[in-house]
This record gives C-alpha cells, sequence and structure tokens, in this order.
C-alpha cells in the first residue's frame, strides 16, 4: 500500500499543554482522508506541523517521498492548503487575488483559470471578492489551494459558515478531485454526516491522541457497532469511552 503522507511520533507542547501526543498517520494516496476530532484535540495543529506553519516539538514527517524538514521548501511546493476561513482582497477581483499567489509560487499564468475551472468559478473571476458569497469565497479559497494542481490538499473545514446548499457544493467538488486529477486529500470537519459521503478513511485525534485510524467499515467494527451505524454515533462513543478511560486513569 503506497502512502503520501506518514508522520511518525509526531508531537507539538506548548508549556505544559501537550497539543499532539506521539501521532502517527499512514494517508493513501489517492484517498481522502477524514481528520476528526472535537475541539481542541489537535487537528489544526497537526495540519499547521504538514504545513511548516508551527514546528513540531518531536517526531517527523514524510509528504509525497520528502522529509521533515531537511525538505521543507519541496514539501510546500507540493502542497496546497486551505486552513481555516481564507483572506482575499476585497477590492481586488477573484482572479486577480489568484494571481498574487500565482506570482509568489512562480507558475503559469494558465494555472489561474485552470483553477478557476476547477472550483466551477470561471464565470465570475471578473468578478470583485467583496462581491462573492460565502460559498463563492469558500470555492476562491479552493482556487487558491489548487493552483498548479498539487498532489497534496490539507483542508480545514472547508464547509464553515456555509448554507446546506453551499455544503453541498464544495462536498461534490472535493469528491471529485481525486479523479479530476488524482490528488491525495486531507480535510477536517465537525459536519461528520458530509465526512461520511466524501471520506475513504478516518483518523479520530482526541485530547491529541490518535483513537483510530482506518476504514468507516473498520471504525464501526473497532467500536462494536452495525454497519448500519452512522459515523457521529460511531465517533461520539469513542470519544466518550476515551474520556471516561482518561478520568478513570486521573482518579488511580
Amino acid at each position: 500500500m503506497e502512502y503520501i503522507i506518514t508522520t511518525e511520533q509526531l508531537t507539538k507542547k506548548y508549556k505544559n499543554f501537550v497539543s499532539v501526543n506521539n501521532v502517527s498517520l499512514h494517508i493513501r494516496k489517492g484517498s481522502i482522508y477524514g481528520f476528526l476530532g472535537p475541539n481542541g484535540a489537535g487537528k489544526s495543529t497537526t495540519m499547521k506541523m504538514l504545513l511548516g506553519l508551527t514546528a513540531p516539538t518531536k517526531g517527523s514527517f514524510v509528504i509525497d517521498g520528502r522529509h521533515f524538514p531537511e525538505d521543507r521548501i519541496d514539501i510546500l511546493k507540493e502542497v496546497g492548503s486551505f486552513i481555516e476561513s481564507p483572506s482575499f482582497y476585497a477590492n481586488l477581483t477573484g482572479r486577480e487575488n489568484l494571481d498574487i499567489i500565482r506570482r509568489i509560487l512562480g507558475l503559469p499564468e494558465t494555472s489561474v483559470d485552470d483553477a478557476l475551472e476547477l472550483v466551477g468559478l470561471e464565470e465570475f473571476g471578473g468578478r470583485l471578492a467583496k462581491k462573492y458569497s460565502l460559498g463563492m469565497k469558500q470555492r476562491l479559497g479552493l482556487a487558491g489551494a489548487l493552483l498548479g494542481r498539487p498532489p497534496v490538499l490539507i483542508l480545514d473545514e472547508p464547509t464553515n459558515g456555509l448554507d446546506p446548499s453551499g455544503i453541498h457544493e464544495i462536498r461534490n467538488l472535493v469528491k471529485s478531485l481525486p479523479d479530476l486529477y488524482d490528488c491525495t486529500i486531507m480535510i477536517s470537519s465537525h459536519m461528520l454526516s458530509e465526512i461520511e459521503l466524501m471520506a475513504d478513511d478516518i483518523g479520530i485525534l482526541n485530547h491529541g491522541n490518535l483513537l483510530f485510524e482506518g476504514s468507516l467499515e473498520d471504525l464501526r467494527h473497532s467500536a462494536g457497532k452495525a454497519e448500519s451505524t452512522n459515523l457521529e454515533d460511531v465517533f461520539l462513543t469513542m470519544v466518550e469511552q476515551d474520556n471516561t478511560n482518561r478520568k478513570q486513569r486521573a482518579k488511580l
């Protein structure tokens, strides 16, 4: 089995607080990997470490055959990212906003129109960003991540704040990307029903610890649930059991 992202005991500490604790991930090439956990579980911190936005306290990772920290710059060239809500220059058009990113990355001019087409914004590239709906802004953020068609996408809450129609649009877009140009996607979301509809594999983090990694079927089996049980029920059962175990250990 070919993995495009692997981490080895990845850890992040802030003074006496451990945000991410010895996390070892294995993300298959060409898959959509749903990265789940309650607020404060360490999901965003893990993603930021993979993007070089914060340094690991301990551990290492490999992305597309490149090792951190030796190949940090090469890793960044391989990864498109969308972390939290994207920011744009309101008085520039969508195309002009993307062109700024394109120039920084040293990509050809054609990459802007290619990214706009991938996210369905080719007709609206000339519209000012301040006139975009929230759903269009999320799509523009994804277009920025897709510039140059990177082999790896790291998406943190891409449907945050969207209405049901916008959520549906982004979900269908994300699901289509691996087939469109053979990329791998790591995506986090609190909307478990959406992850259930798009993810091939699941990773569950709680209090910085990786509780589970594998397919949805394996997750149900691990939690002792029927195949018809939805992801939300399995996720809550696993997290609540871990919280209970942590409280019991704290009493000892």
